[in-house]
């Protein structure tokens, strides 16, 4: 299950744990977290976090009533506009730049580099060509796709000024490249993606991590499919891969699990209690884990198995919603982000209501 948007058949790219006998159970010591609704903009109808910074500032979109998503910014207790209408906000490093795109009047997308630090709040974002930017580093480093490449290194002197870069990906074995995206970038400048092969029979999709032109494939944990979400400073990369296959007529079904990459070796990180399905989609440079499981056992989709958010914290799997309140009134679905003071944005229900939310570990939060 692929959650992120694809593009065209180059990748381009911009510069300027459970594995087996991992414990899925609460241990005495498990953490503790304050539940927040991010809140919407006004009309909104749902809120989606999708990157958090050091500071706890979380960048996303909100769904208005009736009409298009609108990039938003939450900062100290506030959530605020970012973009116009149709827009989408994707990365915000520790400087308060937010990488996303516009959507302009004929409908043309365009990648931006929103300042929020200090006094350039409320500034025109930075236009970097038709596109979408979907990640940024401190050193101010985008990945995305938008004109003349995928990777845009900002000069030292002044950030409004660099060098696009486009760098083609190397077919990954004799495949036949369909379309390939590019995913995140971390602070040494590597970049993960995927590349999705054509065949006759199935669609296989290669995960790869690009450094200096060089580029390793993250390879798989038994099936065609292998989708990077997220890499932290270290270089470990967290994701989804198919294992297992169900044989159902035309279209089989493939089963999904998390995995955590690091140094050349995938883990497979297993799912909560039953669950046959899950995928990590966030994690920290402390090594912590987010994302979403199933916890019933079966075949069907994962959206209707049981799915909750998980956090991966030293060895133990958690289902985040037993580490907050009872009487909280939500219901964590999926965690998205996760910072290194062990923030954690994500998705859920509130009150039978899809919401944003931020969980803060009890310590931190008092």
């Amino acid at each position: 299950m692929n959650l992120l948007p694809r593009f065209g058949p180059a990748l381009f790219l911009v510069l300027t744990f459970a594995a087996p006998g991992f414990a899925t159970r609460c241990r005495g010591d498990e953490p503790r977290y304050l539940v927040v609704d991010l809140g919407t903009l006004p009309g909104g109808r749902g809120t989606e976090p999708r990157s958090i910074n050091t500071q706890g500032e979380v960048v996303g979109v909100t769904y208005v009533r009736g009409g298009p998503c609108v990039a938003f910014l939450y900062s100290d207790g506030t959530l605020t506009k970012l973009g116009e209408p149709h827009s989408e906000a994707w990365g915000i490093n520790d400087h308060g730049e937010v990488a996303g795109f516009n959507m302009t009047a004929d409908h043309v997308k365009h990648a931006v580099i929103w300042q929020t630090a200090g006094g350039k709040r409320g500034a025109d974002p930075l236009d970097i060509g038709t596109g979408v930017a979907r990640g940024i580093n401190e050193r101010g480093q985008v990945v995305g796709t938008f004109e003349g490449g995928s990777l845009r290194n900002p000069s030292a002197q002044d950030n409004s000024v660099g060098t696009i870069v486009r760098v083609e990906v190397p077919r990954l074995g004799s495949q036949v490249e369909q379309g390939a995206e590019v995913v995140a970038i971390n602070g040494r400048g590597q970049v993960i993606g995927s590349v999705q092969g054509m065949t006759t029979e199935v669609y296989p999709v290669r995960g790869f991590l690009w450094e200096k032109g060089e580029v390793k494939d993250l390879g798989n944990l038994g099936g065609p499919h292998c989708h990077p979400y997220a890499i932290n400073s270290t270089g470990q990369v967290v994701g989804s891969s198919s294992y297992d296959v169900v044989p159902r007529g035309i279209a089989p079904l493939y089963l999904i699990h998390a995995f955590l990459w690091e140094r050349g070796k995938m883990r497979d990180l297993r799912a909560l209690r039953d669950g046959k399905n899950s995928a990590a989609l966030g994690l920290n440079n402390r090594g912590q884990v987010v994302g979403w499981s199933e916890t019933e056992a079966g075949s069907a989709h994962p959206a209707d198995r049981g799915r909750v958010a998980f956090l991966l914290s030293d060895g133990t799997m958690y289902d985040l919603n037993r580490l907050v309140p009872p009487d909280s009134g939500w219901m964590l679905k999926e965690a998205r982000a996760i910072n290194d003071q062990g923030q954690i944005v994500g998705v859920g229900a509130n009150g039978g209501q899809e919401r944003g939310f931020l969980l803060s570990p009890l310590e931190r939060a008092r």
